[in-house]
């Protein structure tokens, strides 16, 4: 496979393009593949961390040089003994078997890689190498500053594009500017094409349409909607909505719904069937924080499977519009669904519509495992949840389970909303005592303390503030 790309690519393209296994392929000598077969996990091993190229590697006393992953804070160029903890793709995961004694003149790989690669020293940086260190990732200058910047720019979590990169996937400025501006309008950025797109359809196509959305969606979802918009509908004699109220069961409103559906639909205007599909569309997309709390799990799979409702919607329109306007409204839907199934899937990154009260915003998830602590390695994960609010612009909530506790660090963006949070915090505290996770600290910080916003009007605007664990 090598020698056919060389003949039509660069060496420089050779190397872009190799996977990783056939670099381990390459790079492995039948004598480290031997020694690697008699390592088993629980080993112990002596040798010296070193970075070959842009490899990180464990250089044993025989000279042998292993692919590993490795504590980030660990000494470069200095014996040590390691514990085996695990086997994965040709390569080793190891822990330090002891702590180092000697801590004078300590040199990290992540200050290695600082001082070799020439960059600036900074928190955000050091996290970004830490990332790229523990999935096996190349130290190159270049990748490293790109993916810090779009981080800052684009206010995308440096750890999804840590994942996207370890996927082999790439991150395009397209994509992220996508990202940003669903973050911002939320549904606001989809409806108007959703919109637009019906608007072309005929009479028949919007019936249609109505019909489809109803064998799609929810059951709940769409009773709720319907009773919205009947007195909009103009259902005159009440037919439908004394059918949907005096069904109790779950499904059988729906049933009695089609059977009424074409005799009541002599009530209603194209335009206002129209408007029953807009609302379809944009209840089936919304996140109700209330539903979550109730544990409704379709609310739950609004969040996690936004991608696959999108693709479902755009389906039903597709197959009803036929091929009407498909470049003009269909393809950039499509686009918008790539996007987010290729970080949800690569990135481990999730952002979708929120409904938090009169507001429409946009929420975003996260999920990792969390560095090595100073005391000892940590076992969990850690969640991140960020919640664009109109009124506190933005917080962030993040919660990191430690030996079955949680500790909980909220971020905002005002020194008001700070001050007010840290008040109630022996009350969250002690409601949480109870929980099955109980919550061992939290903390209140600013997510910029050059950005604090000071003016009084922000005050009232945190009411009610529920975190549910």
């Amino acid at each position: 496979m090598i020698n056919d790309l060389a003949s039509s690519k660069t060496r420089q393209n050779i190397n872009q393009h190799l996977d990783t296994s056939e670099i381990i392929n390459r790079a492995y000598t039948k004598e480290v593949m031997g020694a690697l077969s008699k390592i088993q996990i629980g080993d112990l091993l002596q040798g010296q961390v070193v970075l070959d190229g842009e490899q990180v590697m464990l250089k044993l006393s025989s000279g042998l040089k292993l692919l590993a992953s490795l504590p980030a804070d660990v000494e470069l160029n200095k014996e040590l003994d390691f514990l085996v903890v695990g086997k994965e793709c040709q390569h080793l995961i190891l822990e330090l078997a002891q702590t180092p004694k000697d801590e004078k003149n300590m040199i990290s790989i992540v200050d290695q890689a600082i001082h070799d690669l020439g960059i600036n020293d900074t928190s955000e940086m050091r996290q970004v190498i830490e990332q790229f260190v523990a999935k096996q990732l190349p130290l190159v200058k270049k990748q490293l500053m790109q993916l810090l910047n779009f981080s800052k720019n684009y206010d995308i979590p440096r750890e999804a594009l840590t994942n996207l990169v370890s996927q082999k996937q790439v991150p395009q400025q397209d994509d992220l500017e996508l990202l940003t501006t669903l973050k911002k309008q939320g549904t606001k950025a989809l409806m108007p094409t959703f919109d637009d797109l019906i608007e072309t359809l005929s009479p028949k196509q919007s019936s249609e349409l109505v019909h489809a959305f109803f064998e799609l969606l929810n059951p709940h979802e769409v009773k709720e909607i319907l009773l919205q918009q009947i007195p909009l509908l103009q259902d005159e004699e009440g037919v439908l909505k004394q059918a949907i109220l005096s069904e109790t069961e779950e499904g059988k409103w729906q049933y009695t719904f089609n059977k009424l559906f074409d005799e009541v639909l002599q009530y209603w205007s194209h335009d206002q069937l129209n408007k029953l599909s807009k609302a379809l569309i944009h209840e089936s997309l919304m996140v109700h924080l209330k539903s979550i709390e109730n544990d409704e799990e379709s609310e739950i799979e609004k969040i996690t499977k936004l991608d696959i409702r999108l693709k479902q919607i755009v389906k039903a329109i597709r197959e009803v519009a036929k091929e009407n306007n498909e470049k003009t409204y269909v393809q950039p839907l499509e686009s918008t669904i790539e996007v987010l199934e290729k970080y949800k899937m690569h990135g481990q990154y999730i952002c979708f519509p929120l409904q938090l009260k009169e507001h429409h915003t946009m929420g975003e998830l996260y999920f990792f495992k969390p560095k090595k602590w100073k005391t000892g390695q940590v076992q969990g994960l850690y969640i991140v949840l960020a919640l664009n609010m109109p009124a506190l612009n933005k917080v962030e909530v993040h919660l990191v389970e430690k030996s079955g506790q949680v500790n909980l660090k909220i971020k905002v963006e005002n020194e008001i909303i700070k001050k007010q949070l840290m008040e109630y915090e022996h009350v969250f505290l002690e409601s949480m005592k109870s929980s099955k996770v109980p919550v061992e600290k939290i903390v209140v910080e600013l997510f910029d303390e050059k950005k604090q916003n000071s003016d009084n009007h922000m005050s009232p605007m945190l009411c009610h503030l529920d975190f549910k664990v």
